[in-house]
């Protein structure tokens, strides 16, 4: 599972699918999903990795335009934001 941001409790997450991508083409596995402590809602699911990424950018940015301090950011392997 990638973090790709955290805004206010509400976590935005892309992951590789697991029920989800089942006869899937690998390329085409990847969710994003919503978290907020123990409550999660996949918004998402049979993308590409960087489809996953970008769902979970305009997500943020989304949640970030209502007046809602972004608090982390991170991505998987180091790159991309800081």
């Amino acid at each position: 599972m990638v973090i790709i941001n955290t805004v206010g409790c509400v976590a935005v997450e892309v992951d590789m699918g697991s029920a989800t991508s089942w006869g899937r083409h690998p390329g085409r596995a990847w969710l994003v999903r919503l978290r907020r402590g123990d409550r999660s809602v996949i918004v998402a699911w049979g993308l590409s990795d960087v489809a996953a990424e970008h769902v979970a950018e305009r997500i943020t940015d989304l949640l970030g335009g209502a007046g809602l301090g972004c608090s982390q950011q991170r991505r998987a392997g180091g790159g991309g934001w800081g």
